[in-house]
């Protein structure tokens, strides 16, 4: 048995498919790790990855085709394949900081192609008419450039860098995948089809290869239309609500104005009052100055002008519906995030509040908003009384009742992938009768970034 092992390790080093495996173990570490070209440690890390799943692919493939020699089981390439797809699994688990759904679709990709490619090469040879040669090398290293061109294309356009991925887009990008590879692995079966005709199936294998390039950027561009309607929607949502801010300032400035130009007859009417004695009338007139200076001055700053309009914004709206708005905030005045995913957090918890309140026809609802800086965290609390029937199923997985439900109500899932992008999280429950999500972001965001650029792999 070792002497077949050691015969196909020699068969591999004369036929290239070392050189195979060092591609294909590249494109790997490629599109499963950050690798900063720009750093030298970085691009060390990668080399010592590369080599290291090399060595390990080498050794399986040995194995298996030495195994498949000793058994006379016909050709390895179909348990060198399933060999490719446990390595890929393993690696990917458990050396890759990407999300799942990046690691099943960008390693399905590349299994699919870089198989569909070897065999495309290998009908090609054949339609060449070219046996173990130079110009059968040609065609093999072509074919291996071509996996090298996949995996920067894949990292150039990277689907890590969208927070929205449709779950039956990733569905059906991963089963597309998998048919085409099921097509090559039938075909590995059915040998004898690429020696009779091997042009029709040098032609069928490289479709496929287009079917599964296809797949992935369509796949993509989806992806990258969606963050694109939400960023558009966030950027209206924050205009809007700096457009509010302002006019409030106005109208608040204008108030002010006016209570300070009547405040010299107020001040000699309430003398009178005073003098006379009535003191009825002096408590009303006290009263209805109380509620012209709290309208005169009812406007959040929260010291970030942002977050302000924002919240401003989503309190005219709910007061417009008959619901407080309470605020307890102090944050700094900048702060290392996004405007645009901080207004698609705070807009996405605060419409889904109002929307809940008024779908339970809440008569004395209010919105309880809280912010404080703790340590090198920024946390918000955001709570809405609920009733005791409420579903808590459906509340919990923020659902809006409004028609575009692209654009609005981005769901639980999305609110924890905006805050896990800055190294926090979100948590959501229901308790004594009020919902409420609780976000913690990380204020040293920049700095994690910068170090993890200057350092490798992407954490999640």
């Amino acid at each position: 048995m070792w002497s077949e092992i050691l015969t196909f390790a020699g068969m591999m080093l004369r036929d290239g498919l070392l050189l195979q495996i060092i591609v294909v173990s590249a494109a790997l570490v490629l599109i499963l790790n950050d690798v900063s070209f720009k750093s030298g440690q970085s691009v060390l890390c990668g080399v010592l990855r590369t080599v290291c799943l090399t060595a390990v692919l080498f050794a399986l493939y040995a194995f298996l085709g030495g195994m498949a020699l000793y058994t006379r089981s016909g050709s390895p390439s179909k348990w060198q394949s399933l060999a490719l797809i446990a390595c890929t699994a393993v690696y990917a688990t458990f050396f890759s900081g990407y999300d799942w759904r990046v690691k099943l679709l960008a390693c399905s990709e590349l299994i699919a192609s870089s198989v569909t490619l070897t065999e495309c090469g290998g009908a090609l040879g054949r339609v060449l008419e070219v046996s173990w040669d130079m110009e059968s090398w040609v065609v093999r290293s072509l074919c291996f450039a071509m996996i090298v061109v996949l995996a920067l294309l894949i990292r150039r356009f990277h689907i890590s860098r969208f927070d929205d991925m449709p779950t039956r887009g990733v569905v059906l990008t991963f089963a597309s995948n998998v048919m085409c590879f099921s097509m090559v692995f039938i075909g590995q079966f059915m040998g004898g089809l690429a020696f009779d005709y091997p042009g029709y199936v040098a032609f069928a294998y490289f479709m496929l290869y287009v079917i599964e390039i296809l797949s992935y950027f369509t796949f993509y561009a989806i992806c990258s239309e969606r963050a694109e309607r939400v960023q558009l929607q966030a950027e209206k949502e924050l205009v809007s609500a700096n457009n509010e801010l302002l006019t409030l300032s106005e109208k608040t400035l204008s108030d002010m104005r006016q209570i300070r130009h009547d405040l010299k007859n107020q001040i000699s009417y309430m003398r009178m009052l005073f003098e006379n004695g009535d003191a009825d009338a002096l408590d009303r007139f006290f009263a209805g100055m109380d509620t012209g200076l709290h309208t005169a001055i009812s406007y959040i700053d929260c010291g970030n002008k942002n977050i302000s309009a924002i919240l401003n914004m989503k309190k005219t709206k709910a007061e417009a519906s008959g619901y407080s708005f309470r605020t307890d905030i102090v944050i700094p005045d900048k702060l290392p995030f996004s405007d645009t995913d901080m207004c698609s957090i705070l807009t996405n918890l605060l419409d889904n509040a109002i929307e809940a309140m008024e779908h339970y026809d809440f008569k004395d609802g209010y919105i309880d908003i809280r912010a404080r800086v703790n340590g090198d965290y920024l946390y918000f609390i955001i709570m809405n009384p609920l009733p005791d029937d409420a579903e808590s199923g459906s509340i919990l997985r923020l659902v809006t009742n409004k028609s575009d439900k692209s654009l609005h109500g981005m769901g639980t899932k999305i609110v924890k992938r905006l805050a896990a992008k800055y190294n926090g999280l979100a948590a959501f429950d229901i308790e004594n009768g009020k919902f409420e999500a609780k976000i913690m972001l990380d204020l040293k965001y920049e700095s994690h970034v910068r170090q993890s650029t200057r350092g490798g792999d992407r954490k999640k």
